[in-house]
């Protein structure tokens, strides 16, 4: 037997073939598409507009109802689309207080500025009291959770721009 031929149990040194990783696939989901939000809005505007005029909503109701929906989808489609260096919990935390502090306070200043202008009476007067205080203040929360997102993405730029403003007062 010739001493070049492996035995019948020992294994040819053969290079190892790499077998590719199999990742599992990546789940796909409906929201990642922008076509999904395009079609989203539409419809809900549709739908809103055609039931607003069966309800016989006036216009500027039927205006306010299709702003605070489409105030609610742009900002998921906002936090789905431009994510943040934030952890969610953090995130989270600046939506919310962006829209308790920044959105309330906005709709808050507004109703009361109306009031004091005497521009109450015919802003609301068409849609009602209820129906435009809920409509304007789902617009100005919604707003305002945007606005603090963004103030929670330059966080670092703002703990850098106050230090170096108050510098001093903190020196003495």
């Amino acid at each position: 037997m010739p001493k070049n031929q492996p035995k019948p149990n020992q294994k040819r040194n053969q290079p190892k073939k790499n077998k590719p990783k199999t990742q599992p696939p990546k789940t796909v989901s409906i929201t990642s598409s922008k076509l999904y939000w395009i079609t989203l809005t539409v419809v809900m505007v549709v739908l809103g507009a055609f039931e607003g005029y069966q309800m016989k909503i006036s216009l500027s109701g039927i205006g306010m109802l299709l702003a605070s929906v489409i105030a609610i989808i742009g900002l998921a489609y906002y936090i789905k689309f431009y994510p943040s260096t934030l952890d969610n919990r953090n995130r989270a935390a600046f939506v919310f207080l962006g829209a308790l502090l920044i959105g309330f306070a906005t709709w808050a200043g507004v109703v009361l500025l109306l009031g004091a202008l005497g521009e109450w009476s015919p802003l609301v007067g068409p849609v009602g009291v209820y129906f435009f205080a809920i409509t304007s203040l789902i617009v100005c929360m919604t707003l305002g959770a945007a606005t603090g997102d963004l103030i929670g993405k330059k966080r670092e730029t703002l703990d850098a721009f106050f230090r170096q403003k108050f510098k001093r007062l903190f020196l003495l």
